[in-house]
């Protein structure tokens, strides 16, 4: 069994002041914050693209558009991305570190976020329109929901009147 000997001791002792000191900072930074701004833009940010479903949920044109427009997209990133790809290579970017690599891919990630922003809004598109089964899955899902939360509340209500009982 080893000792341990002072120099390791010492490394131990810092980094425990270290780790207390990352930990105090982090609570005293407003992290929850940022959290909650974030959740209000996600939540925004999702209304004003159910308000634009719901306003195109039932033309077909626009639709049919959008999935081209999704598909042309995907066009476009397999093609940049094999262009990419081989330009890399063929320059020797195998030399330099992996994140530049990652960085000279940039244009090919660029391109795939916007793909895959184009396909989810096709996706509901097609979930939010009337008919489709899905559609009715989640209307049921959110009566049940509803269903729940109320009869929670009733119980709740009721425990609270049996200990106001229970007590007097």
């Amino acid at each position: 069994m080893d000792i341990i000997n002072l120099e390791q001791l010492s490394l131990i002792i810092i980094s425990a002041i270290v780790g207390v000191a990352i930990s105090e900072v982090y609570k005293k930074l407003p992290v929850q914050e940022m959290f909650t701004l974030f959740g209000k833009y996600h939540k925004a940010s999702r209304l004003k693209e159910l308000i634009k479903i719901k306003k195109y949920r039932l033309d077909m044109r626009h639709y049919l558009y959008e999935l081209q427009m999704a598909q042309n997209w995907f066009i476009a990133l397999i093609v940049v991305a094999v262009v990419n790809f081989v330009f890399l290579l063929g320059s020797g970017f195998l030399k330099y570190p992996l994140w530049l690599f990652m960085i000279g891919m940039l244009p090919t990630y660029t391109i795939e976020l916007i793909w895959l922003n184009k396909i989810s809004y096709v996706d509901d598109l097609k979930v939010y329109q009337k008919g489709n089964p899905e559609w009715e899955k989640r209307k049921q899902r959110k009566v049940a929901r509803k269903q729940r939360k109320k009869l929670r509340l009733e119980r709740q209500r009721e425990k609270l009147k049996q200990l106001g009982q229970s007590e007097a």
